[in-house]
């Protein structure tokens, strides 16, 4: 039997959110890797859509973060 969302963990909760969290994190080490690869900051185009990735991710991320939240609060 499925447990409440206001009974779930946390963790459980704002997994999707944090599953975004984390995949922006990877991206955002990619960023870096490619940037800098040769010891200088030398971006190209697939190396600013690492950047923009990341950046959508975490959006996307926090938004879903927020929004489970906010259900969570409504629903005590």
């Amino acid at each position: 039997m499925p447990t409440s969302r206001s009974k779930a963990s946390p963790f459980a909760r704002y997994a999707l959110g944090l599953w975004f969290l984390g995949i922006a994190a990877l991206g955002f080490v990619r960023f870096f890797m490619k940037a800098f690869a040769d010891d200088s900051f030398q971006p190209t185009i697939d190396v600013w859509l690492w950047l923009t990735g990341s950046v959508v991710m975490v959006i996307a991320g926090v938004f879903a973060i927020a929004l489970e939240a906010r259900k969570s609060r409504l629903t005590r």
